[in-house]
Parts: structure tokens; sequence; C-alpha cells
């Protein structure tokens, strides 16, 4: 689920997060997938605790998991997009030296993932929040409302193509996205 880190209910996010990962622990769950809104919005910090601190408290979390899960997947999600030139919120995990031993990557282009454990192999499919403003504004410029709409409809529709699920293996498919209909 989301977890909406924020200044004001830090305490009580915290607590809550170490519980998940305690369980997450006990269980020995092999793979985590934070699945989007790690932070409450994008400009993470406020007046109730820094830019820092936020990236801290997540942080920590995240050395604690790289400890004993052997994948974890952080999947971008629409609170954690920061605005149309400055990237996402999450982009400071990829400056963290538990990074370079690859048990945590940072989803933010939709992709798959194909691992193995204990000999079973799987397929798992990431779609990140995709910013539809954002995506009018750089590739429809020019087009009508519904020009734009078809536009955006058609290259969602491409995104997901490259989800060739097969029966050749498990398939889990994670995505932080709404859906219409």
């Amino acid at each position: 689920g989301d977890i909406h880190l924020e200044g004001k209910t830090l305490e009580k996010i915290e607590s809550a997060l170490n519980q998940s990962i305690d369980r997450i622990i006990e269980e020995r769950c092999r793979i985590v997938v934070c699945n989007g809104d790690v932070f409450h919005r994008g400009n993470i910090s406020d007046r109730h605790a820094s830019v820092g601190t936020l990236q801290a408290v997540f942080s920590r979390g995240l050395e604690r998991l790289a400890e004993s899960v052997s994948y974890i997947y952080v999947v971008r999600g629409n609170h954690d997009d920061v605005g149309a030139t400055q990237g996402h919120a999450l982009s400071f995990l990829e400056y963290f030296p538990m990074l370079k031993n690859a048990t945590v990557k940072v989803i933010d282009t939709p992709c798959i993932e194909r691992i193995t454990i204990d000999g079973i192999d799987l397929k798992l499919g990431f779609i990140p929040w995709i910013n539809k403003t954002r995506f009018i504004a750089k590739q429809c410029v020019g087009l009508s409302k519904e020009e734009s709409q078809s536009k955006f409809n058609d290259a969602t529709e491409r995104m997901l193509g490259i989800f060739d699920f097969g029966p050749e293996t498990v398939n889990l498919l994670f995505g932080h996205c709404e859906i219409v209909g």
C-alpha cells in the first residue's frame, strides 16, 4: 500500500512502517514492492520535517529490509512526482550505496523484471504513475482535447503491450495507476 510519509504524522507512520518491516522479516519474504506514494507529496518537506528527515526515515527502512530481502522494488506513484522538469521524489535513492548491490530498484518507467527464487522463474511487470497532464503537454501540442486523449490512450495501450506474459513463468503485475471502466 501507499506509505505517504509526511512531517505531521511522521512518528505514527514511521512506527507503522517499522511494524510492517518487522513482519516482512519475520515472514522471510524474498520480494518487497513499495507500490507508489512513498511520500505524501512530491515536494516532500513541510513545516514539520525537512526533506532529509523524511528521506532518512524511508532509507532506514530500506536498509533494514535489504539485510534480509532479496529484491526490493520502489514504484513511483503520483504523490512521488515532483514536477515537469524535476523528476520524482525517489531520485535520491539512486545515490545510496545499498543500491550498488542491486537489492533496491526504483521503478520510474514501465518495465519487466525477470528473477528466479528457489528455482521458480518469476516475471514481474511494473507500471509507475504516468502523469497524463505532463504527457499531453509534451506529446500533444496543437491537438484537440479529444485527439490528446486518444493519443494518451494509444500510448497507454502500447505501454501495456510490453507485458507479454506467458504460461512459462509465474507472472505478477504491479501498478500505481488509475483504472477507469
